[in-house]
């Protein structure tokens, strides 16, 4: 009997490490993928902190607008300005003892000292200013933080309302006409 000898036939040459190829693909557009999610979740973050803060500058702001018409004789207009030109930034302001009754000179030391506290201790860096226009009799409220806690100090803002330079303050200003 004669050797019989087979030929092999020519198969097409498979493709080798197409899959581990295909892997690390996946990998990397899963990669990217989570990256862009965690970059969302701080950037979701830093919003809900803002908001925070503004919303508790809103509080404050609009505590001390009470304080103001509390204080303020609606048939009077002598004791208008009576809350002109208080800054919180000093940090000097003291409670008096009110414990028989406050005066009138008393009663604004009373809440110019209530309210640096509640800004002090409720924002970072919190301080705040009020000026009073005689010629539109209103009341400006300013409220100040550092949001980015990186430092900064002052009794101002500039530029931009959110702070966003190591020596600007975020601002919330609100305004009372009476």
């Amino acid at each position: 009997m004669e050797a019989t000898q087979f030929k092999h036939a020519s198969l097409p040459r498979q493709q080798a490490g197409s899959t581990m190829m295909e892997t690390v693909v996946a990998l990397f557009v899963l990669a990217i993928g989570l990256l862009g999610t965690l970059a969302m979740q701080a950037n979701g973050v830093n919003s809900n902190q803002r908001a925070n803060l503004v919303t508790e500058a809103n509080l404050l702001a609009a505590d001390m607008v009470d304080r103001i018409l509390a204080f303020n004789d609606i048939d009077s207009s002598a004791d208008d300005d009576a809350y002109d030109g208080i800054d919180t930034s000093s940090g000097t302001a003291s409670l008096p003892d009110c414990s028989s009754g406050c005066t009138a000179t008393q009663q604004i030391a009373y809440d110019e000292a209530q309210w640096a506290e509640q800004l002090a201790t409720t924002l970072p860096g919190g301080v705040g200013k009020i000026t009073f226009d005689s010629t539109t009799n209103a009341y400006t409220i300013q409220v100040m933080w550092d949001h980015n806690r990186n430092g900064a100090t002052g009794t101002g803002c500039t530029g931009n309302d959110w702070g966003e330079s190591a020596t600007e303050l975020t601002c919330y200003t609100y305004e009372l006409r009476l």
